[in-house]
């Protein structure tokens, strides 16, 4: 089972390894395109009932009332792709600077 935090705050993704961003990602992905689809057949169900039971219209709100549980989801998985990046370029800069350093070094030392 899945340790899924459900705060997003700057300290709390840096504590998370990229494995662990890299999986809680593709399960927010999973499960936000699965909840998209479910209530889309809700609504159209909804709608299709409501054409003959004008009482059951009150159907369409549901939909309407889960779908901040899509924008929750939605953010979550955005600031989770920001750490991986800043994390990436972090990376980048530390594997450059080591590379100038491998090739300026030996330069430096032949000049002494």
């Amino acid at each position: 089972m899945s340790n899924i935090k459900f705060s997003t705050k700057e300290e709390d993704l840096k504590a998370i390894s990229t494995e662990q961003l890299l999986q809680e990602i593709k399960t927010i992905k999973v499960t936000t395109m699965t909840l998209i689809v479910l209530l889309a057949i809700e609504f159209c169900v909804a709608i299709y009932v409501s054409i003959d039971n004008p009482g059951m219209f009150s159907l369409v709100v549901v939909p309407f009332a889960l779908s901040p549980i899509l924008i929750i989801n939605l953010k979550k998985g955005k600031d989770m792709k920001k750490e991986i990046k800043s994390r990436a370029m972090q990376h980048l800069k530390e594997v450059m600077v080591l590379a100038l350093l491998t090739i300026l070094f030996p330069l430096i030392r032949k000049k002494k």
